[in-house]
């Protein structure tokens, strides 16, 4: 449909069209624009205000310092967002650690699995090339484990404080040494919390920039907590180490692998022994039958053997035959012998197949046998394993609590460090804060009011977009008049879709319906086509099959019939015949093998149960139906018909098919093309009319079937009159 040619009724008509899907396009977009915003993860922002100031010792000596400087500000600006202040944070609040999971809510996990399949291929690779792994207990490589362990402990670090970094926004009030700090995060108690700590690190940054010379007590301090750690560092390898010598590794405060080792063995000889036993029922069972005897035929496990299956049914297909060739030959017969041979061949084969099958479940429980014992002997080892890892837990808890005193102290110690470090220094800045963060109580982000309307707009203009792009899509004939404009030929009816069984003879089974008065109306068009006399030889035909021109041709002839006009109707499709179908006929004679001489001089013709009206079936399908058609004898023959009958309708193949209906074309006073709303498409169409305009066929019109009124987008004012419901009644 071209869309520059459409008024206001016309878009009126097409919304009316597509409500329906006009309609589900706006309520799943507002489902999803619901689901989305009611689903989406709230966002909170914490601020706070903090008021920064040179720390001068005599203001009046210099009072100009005291006013607004703007470096300054940036200056304060540039050391909150910078790296050292960031780690801080993730170091007071323990990000790394105790709240990594709020940032590497997946990644944790992830690097978990990695670092367990690497071990794990690692490990079978030493064992499958008989590695030495004498090495791993090297401290050479205790310590390169320790280190790499402690710089993927500085890479998520440093990914954190990154991350904290991008979140924190900084806004200098103008003309003012008052900054505003802003951060947003899903959990309103972290931002609160993170915001406020940003500006604890950036009170201990400003002590570490202005640090001076430690005293002697700061560096006896400070070397006192470097040996602590040196030996908080050596009681945790001495733990490690234990641990990697005894093979331990703990999963919380449980000794976890034994454990499930001990229990996955366990379940393995439980199914093991279940199999055994059922190999051992069936062995037993073998060995109490004779293998030559037709008992051991009925074990269920060698009845559903499928190559098992094929021998027996070869064989009873061999007797069979046997037994018909008895009944022709001899005992000495070839044909008799041969069969018997082969029976011997099968029988043979039968009972090897039994013996390898047999042979093969001795094998099978065998091996089930072998298996109990394997993993009884390896349940003992593991359970051994067990008692000696119990025995090893109290020296491993030894070490542990002599590494957590070791910590204690040397945390102690830091903490020491800082007080001893904050009396010694004179601060040049002092920052307060003048508004604190607190906790959000309502989210910042998503707008639900504002998602919400948006998504209402987007999911109307969405529906009638796309009800507008399919339109003007639609390429397929809708209307009686576009169709008429389009190729200038009248639509001499149009035909309502029915979802009746048996639509091919609704003429004769509702003749007062709404499909019926659509025919008496298209009967009506023809009669009235020609100011002398209507065409007496009509070929219906379509552009495509499934157009339902078989369906119109019976309908059209059986109402024509009703007008007491001798009515006659030829099945011309030799390639795929419906009309004896339709009327429940005997299609072994009919027009085909008329044609083709098999049926002597006369043609069958055959009464329908409505009077004035007669059937011509196909017949046979030829090999040549295309001969068929342009014969001589076909010519012939519409000539008698139009002698005999009043009106000769052809059903004919579609046109873009075969070239079946351009040969009826021009023996026929006149053409109806069917064409199916919301199927035949305007190219095709137009591709046929171009054809039928080469051979100068006369076509008379146009019917459209299958109109759906309550989706058609168009109102047919006899469909729904008052006049044609009180005739119905």
């Amino acid at each position: 449909m071209d869309m520059q040619d459409l008024n206001i009724r016309d878009y009126l008509r097409i919304v009316r069209k597509r409500m329906f899907l006009i309609i589900s396009i706006f309520i799943i977009t507002s489902i999803i624009t619901v689901i989305y915003t009611f689903t989406r993860t709230p966002i909170y922002t914490a601020s706070t205000k903090v008021l920064i100031e040179r720390n001068e010792s005599n203001p009046l000596s210099n009072p100009g310092n005291l006013r607004f400087d703007q470096r300054f500000v940036s200056t304060q600006n540039q050391i909150i967002r910078s790296t050292n202040v960031a780690k801080n944070v993730v170091k007071i609040l323990s990000l790394d650690t105790v709240h990594a999971h709020h940032f590497f809510p997946k990644e944790t996990s992830k690097l978990g699995f990695i670092k367990s399949l690497k071990k794990s291929v690692k490990s079978f690779i030493s064992d499958l090339f008989n590695i030495d792994k004498s090495n791993q207990d090297d401290p050479s490589n205790i310590e390169n484990q320790e280190q790499i362990a402690e710089r993927e402990k500085q890479v998520k670090v440093n990914i954190i404080a990154g991350y904290l970094k991008r979140g924190l926004e900084i806004m200098p009030i103008s003309s003012s040494n008052i900054i505003e700090l802003v951060y947003s995060d899903t959990n309103p108690v972290v931002a609160q919390m993170i915001v406020s700590t940003f500006v604890k690190a950036y009170m201990e940054e400003v002590l570490e920039i202005n640090m001076s010379n430690a005293s002697r007590t700061l560096k006896w301090m400070a070397k006192k907590a470097e040996e602590e750690r040196v030996r908080l560092e050596k009681s945790e390898r001495a733990l490690q180490k234990y641990m990697q010598d005894r093979d331990m590794i703990t999963i919380g405060n449980r000794i976890a692998i034994t454990p499930e080792r001990l229990t996955s063995i366990t379940a393995q000889l439980t199914d093991a022994q279940s199999q055994r036993d059922e190999l051992e029922e069936r062995v037993r069972k073998i060995e109490s039958l004779d293998v030559e005897s037709y008992g051991i035929e009925s074990l269920s496990w060698l009845t559903a053997d499928e190559s098992l299956t094929i021998l027996r049914q070869q064989i009873l297909a061999n007797e069979r035959n046997i037994e018909e060739l008895s009944k022709k030959y001899g005992e000495k017969h070839p044909a008799m012998i041969k069969a018997r041979s082969e029976k011997k061949i099968l029988q043979n084969k039968k009972q090897q197949t039994i013996a390898r099958l047999i042979e093969t479940e001795r094998n099978n429980y065998e091996l089930a046998q072998a298996k109990v014992r394997n993993l009884t002997r390896l349940m003992t080892e593991t359970k051994k394993e067990a008692l000696f890892l119990n025995e090893n837990l109290l020296q491993h808890s030894i070490l542990q609590r002599e590494v957590e005193s070791n910590r204690i102290l040397y945390q102690s110690l830091l903490e020491e460090l800082k007080v001893q470090r904050l009396t010694n220094q004179e601060q040049s800045i002092n920052v307060w804060v003048i508004e604190p963060a607190g906790v959000p109580g309502i989210p910042s982000k998503p707008n639900k009011k504002k998602f919400l309307m948006l998504g209402l707009f987007l999911g109307l203009l969405g529906g009638l977009g796309l009800a507008f792009g399919i339109e003007y899509l639609d390429n397929t004939v809708k209307s009686a008049e576009e169709l008429e404009k389009r190729f200038g030929f009248t639509v001499l009816g149009t035909i309502l879709q029915t979802k009746e069984q048996l639509p091919e003879k609704i003429v004769q089974i509702d003749p007062l319906s709404v499909i019926s008065e659509s025919y008496k109306a298209i009967r009506t068009s023809i009669l009235l086509s020609s100011a002398e006399k209507p065409p007496k030889t009509i070929l219906i035909s379509s552009m495509s099959p499934k157009e339902g021109k078989s369906t119109v041709s019976s309908n059209l002839a059986a109402t024509i019939a009703d007008n007491n006009f001798k009515v006659v109707l030829v099945d011309c499709d030799l390639r795929k015949s419906r009309v004896h179908k339709i009327f429940e006929l005997n299609n072994q004679q009919g027009l085909s093998t008329y044609l083709a001489g098999a049926s002597g001089k006369d043609i069958v013709i055959n009464e329908s149960t409505i009077a004035s009206h007669s059937i011509i079936p196909a017949g046979p399908a030829p090999p040549n139906p295309a001969e068929l058609l342009g014969s001589r004898r076909f010519k012939e023959l519409i000539g008698k018909l139009e002698q005999k009958f009043d009106f000769v309708i052809l059903d004919s193949p579609p046109i873009m098919n075969v070239t079946d209906s351009l040969l009826l074309s021009k023996l026929v006073d006149a053409m109806v093309i069917v064409c199916r709303a919301g199927k035949t498409n305007y190219e095709m169409l137009d591709k046929g009319m171009k054809v039928l305009a080469n051979i100068k066929a006369n076509i008379l019109g146009y019917i459209i079937n299958g109109i759906e009124v309550k989706h058609s987008g168009y109102y047919y004012y006899g469909y729904d009159s008052p006049y044609v419901s009180e005739e119905m009644e």
